[in-house]
């Protein structure tokens, strides 16, 4: 049972690097580099970009998304580990809404525990930008995003991530559409292999 739970874990931390790769920091094991008492001036700049870029929203919106799939992901591991058919079994014939109902539950608190961290998320972002970041240019990114066309875009992103993602979406279905055809079509085409001489 361990091994399948083991697997279920590591499907969490692969939704994790996807979180990443869709540009949401999520630190695994925070280690922040920049305590509370720090107040160096690009740490406050760092932070106020941080607040003004409406990161939270953001990440909410990301987990819309991703949660699910990390559910669907650790429901899929735990189904296909021999192992684990006891619990399965339990969670079909007691869990409210059996699998379906897990995959719900499981979405809707993970959602709820990754957003409590979000704060720890912010500072880890920020401790990032001061680092990376020299005085100058944490100030006009600042001062940025605090004028009416910084506002103005931070304000548009809700919209604007909805309609790249339904774009990514579609040229996602186009590209796997075409790269089978691709496939099927290349392995269908090859001879036929020689059988060995007896």
């Amino acid at each position: 049972m361990m091994a399948g739970l083991n697997l279920a874990r590591a499907s969490v931390v692969g939704a994790a690097a996807l979180a990443l790769a869709l540009g949401v920091a999520v630190p695994l094991q925070a280690q922040s580099s920049a305590a509370a008492g720090d107040a160096s001036q690009e740490l406050v700049d760092a932070r106020a970009i941080v607040d003004l870029t409406q990161g939270e929203k953001t990440v909410g919106f990301m987990l819309d998304g991703l949660a699910p799939v990390m559910a669907q992901a650790v429901l899929g591991q735990l189904s296909n580990d021999p192992s684990l058919a006891a619990l399965m079994d339990k969670i079909d014939a007691q869990y409210q809404g059996g699998r379906e109902g897990f995959v719900t539950d499981f979405s809707q608190k993970f959602r709820v525990d990754f957003v409590k961290r979000y704060p720890e998320m912010a500072e880890e972002s920020a401790a990032i930008y001061a680092r990376e970041l020299d005085a100058a240019t944490l100030r006009q990114v600042r001062d940025f995003y605090e004028s009416a066309a910084g506002r103005a875009l931070v304000a548009s992103q809700p919209k604007v991530q909805v309609l790249l993602s339904k774009i990514g979406e579609k040229i996602g279905q186009d590209v796997a559409i075409a790269t089978m055809t691709a496939m099927i079509s290349e392995i269908e085409n090859r001879p036929a292999a020689k059988k060995a001489p007896k």
